[in-house]
């Protein structure tokens, strides 16, 4: 993926302009680790090393590759923000999850997934804003639909590139299909079935 695949936006012109160089940096930061983990050129050991130099980056343990600049930017603007830097460490965490992870079983393994992969993106903005905790929990919830949400966009190409799916295999049981029907030319209407269960699950 690169950066144009991505549907977040990043510094709204509705955010501060003071405040858009600091999301610039959690993005690059959070973008670099994420380009490493959805490469399907870099074997899955080489992977979690550049992701674990990362990390360590970010807790202060200098590594000082130039794959960790952006981390290295991260620290300076955390300082700067007062926001703490362990949002994007949980990003870090679904991201190894990605490179080891590729089926869930039900939606509770989803929804914990996005609690990693998701949720931390709000709860850095609010901290930048200075919202308080009330607000989160209104944000986690969109987080994770929106998060929900981009699975279903991606299901096809995430199979047949990254053979990953986060579509929880007890909803493919309940039709009685299995993920291969992500690689079909046009959704069964057992998939389809699929995608409605989800969506209904996200409404609810």
């Amino acid at each position: 993926k690169n950066k144009k695949d991505e549907n977040f936006p990043v510094a709204s012109w509705i955010i501060s302009k003071k405040l858009r160089p600091h999301i610039y940096v959690f993005y690059d930061c959070v973008r670099a680790a994420d380009d490493v983990a959805d490469n399907p050129e870099i074997p899955p050991e080489e992977k979690l090393v550049l992701l674990k130099q990362m990390d360590s980056e970010l807790q202060g343990k200098s590594q000082k590759t130039d794959f960790v600049t952006p981390a290295t930017k991260h620290i300076t603007s955390s300082k700067e923000t007062g926001v703490t830097i362990e949002h994007t460490r949980h990003l870090l965490q679904a991201f190894s999850m990605d490179i080891e992870k590729k089926r869930y079983k039900n939606w509770s393994e989803l929804i914990n997934y996005c609690q990693y992969s998701a949720v931390p993106v709000g709860r850095f903005l609010l901290d930048l804003h200075s919202s308080g905790e009330e607000a989160r929990k209104c944000t986690d919830r969109l987080c994770i639909a929106l998060q929900i949400l981009n699975h279903l966009q991606d299901c096809k190409s995430d199979y047949l590139e990254l053979d990953r799916v986060y579509l929880p295999q007890d909803f493919f049981n309940e039709q009685n299909i299995d993920v291969t029907a992500l690689a079909e030319s046009s959704s069964k209407p057992e998939l389809r079935l699929v995608f409605d269960a989800i969506l209904d699950r996200i409404n609810g």
